[in-house]
């Protein structure tokens, strides 16, 4: 294995550390994260939300942050 190489996980976890994770979230079932997903997923039809032009910078901001947690938490766990 190579130094920048992992095993992939393949346990589980448990309800509290789930919770701790994942917040209100990792305390759902299957059925209601399926709904979840479902709802956040489904196409909106015609509730369209006027923003002002500084929700665009907050976004690129927040992905750039959500990126390298990701990566730190991959690379550097």
């Amino acid at each position: 294995m190579k130094n920048w190489e992992r095993e992939k996980y393949e346990g589980t976890l448990s309800s509290s550390q789930q919770r701790y994770l994942l917040g209100h979230i990792g305390s759902l079932d299957q059925e209601e994260l399926e709904s979840l997903l479902q709802e956040i997923l489904t196409p909106i039809d015609r509730n369209f939300v006027m923003a002002d032009k500084q929700i665009d910078e907050t976004v690129e901001r927040m992905s750039a942050l959500l990126a390298k947690a990701l990566n730190d938490l991959r690379y550097n766990y």
